[in-house]
This record gives structure tokens, sequence and C-alpha cells, in this order.
């Protein structure tokens, strides 16, 4: 599934994206969430670059009740700033 972020906007309210976001801060504050850094490839043949951005959530969404998570954002941007072509993309699997 591709979304933009009217799509986005569409799927997600805030009033529960707030509620969530709170719990999925707290856990990586508490340690429950392990995020490496990001990992960023140069493209430099086409001006871009790839981002790479796992995460491993021990209880997702604060859930105690559903498997862990592997997570993964890929993050594509190539062209000129101006013209910049950005793909994002996020998967995620329970353990």
């Amino acid at each position: 599934m591709n979304l933009d972020e009217t799509g986005v906007s569409h799927l997600l309210r805030m009033e529960e994206v707030i509620p969530a976001m709170e719990r999925a801060l707290a856990d990586f504050s508490s340690g429950k969430v392990v995020q490496p850094m990001r990992v960023m490839v140069p493209v430099a043949e086409h001006q871009g670059f790839l981002g790479l951005m796992p995460t491993y959530y021990e209880a997702a969404l604060g859930s105690r009740s559903q498997p862990p998570q592997i997570n993964t954002m890929k993050v594509k941007v190539l062209g000129e700033r101006e013209n910049n072509a950005c793909t994002r993309a996020f998967t995620s699997s329970y353990v």
C-alpha cells in the first residue's frame, strides 16, 4: 500500500495518534524499543540517498497482548531538491 499525505490523513485521526505516540515514546524512553542508528546509503549518481530505520518493539504499541514486532522504515530520495522523488515505505512483522 502506498499512501500520500492525504491518504494518511484519511486513515489516522489525531485524537488516536497522540495517545499512541505517547505510549510509543514512553516505551522507547524506558528501553522497550531497540532502535539502532539509521543507515544512510548515498546514491551519488542520482543525487540522493536511501535511509533505513529498523526497530524491534517488545510490546507493540503498548499492548501486552500483542507479540513483539520488527519494523523497518525505508526512505528513498533521488534527484535535485526542487524536483526530488521521495518514496517512503514502512514494513512491520510480528516475531
